[in-house]
């Protein structure tokens, strides 16, 4: 910052010095004056005094004026920026379900099992598979066939689902199998039962094995075939009757599990 009190001082300082320098100069202007006017009407001085002496003033002013300005700006700026941020979630879901089902079953009694309970009547054909329809009446567990003989042969025995009066898709059937007069067990790979109406029958090699006559009569299912392997489903079917004449196979079932 400039100091301005001092510079007004300072410049009246030097307004008095030249002041006092035109001063001391005036009365040397005088002095001289003089003494040129004596030398010119040689007018002596003085008798006593061989020479005048002029004594001049000097006034000696020193003017001295010190102007100092300084300016330090001094800009500090310290900007310290600190963001901490911590975010712990923690989320626990726990669901627990408990489903608690108490089923009553009635236990299952007696031979489940269903078809013809027939006496031998008439032999069948061989290579043709012939077979009835029967009712089930309950939920069950098939482990095999039971045939009734009168012959010596082999056969082939299934089951078909119900497709609207005809045999649908197979369910069961099982291995070539050697019988002789009477009935004959014939155990398959044990397959679930609901209630409902299927198709007992088989398929032999010989004639006059197989056939009984029942007292109720039921549908009745020819199909024309080489012995062997049974269809899955039949792509025709013929020879659907209605008559007291059936098959003499049972369906071996027992509870199911």
């Amino acid at each position: 910052m400039i100091n301005y009190h001092r510079l007004k001082n300072d410049k009246e300082a030097g307004i008095n010095m030249k002041k006092a320098f035109v001063a001391s100069l005036v009365v040397f202007v005088m002095a001289l004056t003089f003494i040129i006017g004596c030398k010119k009407n040689n007018s002596p001085l003085s008798p006593a005094t061989p020479a005048n002496t002029v004594v001049v003033n000097t006034a000696t002013a020193t003017a001295t004026s010190t102007i100092t300005a300084t300016s330090t700006i001094t800009a500090t700026s310290t900007i310290t920026a600190t963001s901490t941020v911590t975010a712990t979630i923690t989320a626990t879901a726990t669901s627990t379900t408990t489903a608690t089902m108490t089923a009553t079953i009635t236990p299952c009694a007696g031979n489940l099992t269903f078809g013809s309970d027939g006496s031998y009547d008439v032999g069948s054909v061989a290579n043709a598979f012939i077979a009835s329809s029967y009712v089930n009446l309950n939920y069950a567990r098939m482990t095999g066939f039971s045939v009734l003989a009168e012959a010596t042969g082999n056969v082939i025995a299934a089951i078909y689902a119900d497709n609207s009066g005809a045999p649908g898709n197979l369910i069961a059937q099982s291995a070539s199998t050697a019988v002789t007069s009477g009935w004959a067990t014939i155990n398959i790979t044990p397959v679930e039962l609901t209630p409902g109406t299927y198709w007992l029958g088989y398929v032999s090699d010989t004639d006059g094995i197989v056939w009984c006559k029942n007292s109720v009569g039921s549908s009745y299912f020819s199909y024309p075939m080489t012995y062997g392997t049974l269809p899955g489903t039949f792509s025709e079917l013929p020879n659907i009757d209605s008559w007291p004449q059936n098959v003499c196979v049972k369906a071996i079932c027992v509870c199911p599990q």
